[in-house]
């Protein structure tokens, strides 16, 4: 996730549409902590990208569930 928020070659714009699409990716294979992961990169960048605050809580919560 440092070097994607790092990379200079890329664009804003690009970094955050695949940090975006990685974390939809791994919610949908379940992987929680991964896809918070991912989202919380997005916000780093533009905190008001879509509904990126709103998945990154709801993959935390799920995190949460799992560990209980």
């Amino acid at each position: 996730l440092e070097t994607l928020v790092a990379e200079q070659g890329e664009s804003a714009e690009q970094k955050i549409d695949y940090g975006y699409l990685a974390g939809l990716a791994e919610e949908g294979l379940k992987n929680f902590p991964a896809a918070a992961r991912w989202f919380h990169a997005v916000l780093q960048i533009n905190p008001d990208y879509r509904d990126t605050n709103e998945r990154m809580k709801t993959n935390l919560k799920r995190c949460e569930k799992i560990q209980s």
